[in-house]
């Protein structure tokens, strides 16, 4: 690997149910992220050099799909967009980059938004809630006093009523809930408005299928872990800088903790927003 080009790769990585890439003139997740940091940095942010999503080349983060196409289930197609393992090179330490720019010109940072939708199952899991529930209670105190979880409730609740009086309202890319439908065999993305009240339900969906379904943990862990490698061992890539938000900053911090230490060395920052890091530590004894 080599640090000649220093490029630094920003990934942005959000909550699972949240991410959704471009699709029918609706902007990907993190396109509005994107915009505010090319006008906040001019000249050192470039867009995604590949059209895709019904977009010219140049417009946009790159997005990385769990599978592709979507709805495919192919994972492994869809991580070949930040490069490719070798078959002769067991050691996975080199990446064939052919065809896969991460930069549309010579700017010193690249945007990639992960999208691991196809990994999730949408459909409500009651046993799941019950059970994350009964952990958050049990250990309650080592969060906050009983009166005090019940406020922060209430004032959650409240809200979200207060939200819906006010009448529907547009929120951000960033926010609203993924939604998908079947148009002649493929997956595309659905405008969803994404009302406060399904906001809420979604976060908690997310938290409680990540506190108790192994199996949909690890397939996320999976793609990320995979995308990650892919990223550190480019040659191109000098630096990364992990972008997370809500549930997505304890998917990151899961994974990260379990790369080797060639590839860590890369990873120089981890930001958060809406980090629930705590939440899971002192609720559910989480690592």
């Amino acid at each position: 690997m080599t640090d000649s080009q220093g490029l630094t790769c920003l990934i942005t990585i959000h909550g699972m149910g949240f991410q959704h890439a471009p699709a029918d003139g609706v902007p990907g997740y993190a396109d509005g992220l994107h915009e505010s940091l090319r006008e906040s940095l001019p000249g050192l942010i470039g867009s995604d050099p590949v059209s895709e999503f019904g977009r010219g080349a140049g417009e946009g983060a790159i997005y990385v799909h769990s599978d592709w196409p979507p709805g495919s289930g192919k994972m492994n197609e869809g991580l070949k967009r930040l490069g490719v393992w070798p078959r002769d090179d067991v050691s996975h330490r080199t990446v064939d980059t052919t065809g896969v720019p991460l930069r549309d010109r010579d700017c010193p940072i690249a945007h990639v938004a992960l999208v691991y939708a196809g990994l999730e199952e949408q459909q409500p899991h009651l046993g799941a809630s019950i059970e994350t529930l009964m952990k958050g209670i049990i250990s309650h105190g080592n969060y906050a006093s009983l009166p005090s979880l019940v406020g922060m409730g209430m004032m959650d609740l409240w809200a979200v009523v207060k939200q819906q009086r006010s009448g529907p309202q547009t929120l951000t890319p960033s926010l609203q809930v993924r939604g998908a439908v079947m148009t002649g065999g493929a997956v595309r993305a659905q405008q969803n408005p994404s009302s406060p009240l399904d906001v809420f339900r979604q976060l908690d969906h997310d938290v409680t299928t990540y506190v108790v379904r192994n199996d949909l943990r690890e397939r996320v862990r999976t793609f990320l872990h995979d995308a990650l490698l892919r990223l550190c061992f480019r040659d191109d890539v000098a630096h990364l800088v992990i972008n997370s938000h809500s549930l997505g900053t304890v998917l990151a911090f899961d994974t990260i903790r379990t790369l080797p230490p060639i590839a860590a060395g890369k990873v120089r920052h981890l930001i958060t927003a809406g980090s629930p890091l705590r939440k899971f530590t002192d609720l559910f004894y989480w690592g």
